[in-house]
């Protein structure tokens, strides 16, 4: 019997059951199951592992208001997470609301929210988990939702949990960039659009010129000034550039990418990568290898370097993916020229902001507020 028995609040006729995590001790009894569900569900992406989720709490929001849910089966294997936390956000910086978001969404990095289910259980389970915020609905007034896929039924799977006690109060489209690596490097400067081809052209000057070496981090002994020289780097650009960079502003994200990094090495996710040229370093490139695909999370380059060390980096994390067989090099949100020079197809994604259906939200759905610092002030987890 399921340590959480007594909290069975929800059944189905099929006799799956639905319970209310609200603990970190609760949590830790999934461990040994979460990402086994992730791996067989829509959802499954490097966000929403185990790994991740549990560095988040660890170095983020240590003090996290946990509103999972979690569905088992009838021999009580686990098929369903909504994985849910509360966040005080006040409206004006005075009304207090309790914002649901999903774990491990902040200050880390994290795209693609969503919720875990068993593929082809969704219709069964989903009214389970919609019935259970119904149920505790007077613990949360919104939900707040960024950089949702659209090309996965993420926002099917969340707009079906919440649509029934619910409003729209603001929705957006959001960009994506993604390249489709094919079999080799000269079949991909063939995608490229001819007039980059020069600037590639370019690369290959600067690599006969000078001596680059482009070096993987593959041992936890190396990690740690292989993230000394990323951080220096991308807090430099920024600066050159008149501004302060993500970790500027969200000092405790330094401590999520230490803490994360460590156990992306141990699992075969790090794809960390620096650039020396003439024996001195110029960028580094920090992202994650997870389902055969490559996540670009963020960059650092030398400004006072040779001009265009970023890219020659970006070249050989390229050629390295595709003779690694990675069908994919995701650069995540926001597609942009530079990113459709490399190739980069724009997909696209949502934002979304819901309110539950009561008097307290209608102001919010009439003006249609976003959660941003003019109208909302964040709270501490």
């Amino acid at each position: 019997m399921n340590a959480l028995a007594d909290k069975i609040v929800a059944t189905s006729s099929e006799g799956f059951s639905a319970r209310l995590i609200e603990t970190r001790e609760e949590l830790e009894q999934l461990a040994p199951e979460w990402n086994n569900l992730l791996h067989m569900s829509a959802a499954d992406t490097i966000f929403l592992t185990w790994e991740w989720i549990t560095s988040w709490l660890d170095t983020i929001a240590p003090k996290s208001s946990i509103m999972v849910v979690e569905v088992r089966d009838t021999e009580q294997r686990l098929i369903g997470l909504a994985p849910f936390y509360r966040s005080p956000l006040y409206l004006f910086g005075c009304i207090p609301y309790q914002c649901l978001r999903v774990l491990g969404d902040s200050n880390s990095g994290a795209e693609y929210p969503d919720i875990i289910i068993q593929k082809g259980l969704e219709n069964k389970i989903i009214p389970l988990i919609a019935e259970m915020y119904q149920r505790h609905r007077k613990k949360w007034d919104w939900i707040w939702l960024l950089n949702i896929a659209g090309w996965t039924g993420a926002l099917e799977r969340i707009t079906m949990v919440f649509q029934p006690g619910t409003v729209i109060i603001k929705k957006s489209s959001y960009s994506f960039s993604s390249i489709t690596l094919p079999e080799s490097w000269l079949k991909f400067t063939s995608q490229i659009p001819k007039h980059r081809l020069n600037n590639l052209r370019r690369l290959e000057r600067i690599s006969d010129q000078h001596s680059p070496q482009v070096l993987h981090c593959v041992r936890a002994e190396e990690l740690s000034s292989y993230l000394d020289n990323f951080f220096r780097l991308h807090n430099k650009r920024w600066q050159c550039a008149g501004q302060k960079g993500s970790f500027h502003y969200r000092p405790k994200m330094d401590d999520f990418y230490r803490d994360f990094a460590s156990k992306a090495l141990d699992k075969g996710w790090l794809g960390f990568f620096s650039l020396f040229l003439d024996g001195v370093i110029g960028a580094s490139q920090y992202g994650y290898v997870y389902n055969n695909v490559y996540h670009a999370l963020q960059e650092g380059f030398d400004p006072d370097g040779l001009p265009g060390q970023g890219n020659l980096l970006r070249a050989a994390v390229v050629t390295w993916c595709i003779e690694q067989k990675i069908h994919e090099y995701d650069f995540l949100g926001m597609h942009s020229k530079h990113k459709a020079y490399w190739g980069g197809i724009e997909r696209y994604g949502w934002r979304l902001f819901l309110g539950r259906r009561c008097l307290k939200n209608l102001p919010l759905k009439l003006a249609g507020i976003w959660p941003s610092g003019r109208f909302i002030k964040y709270g501490k987890n």
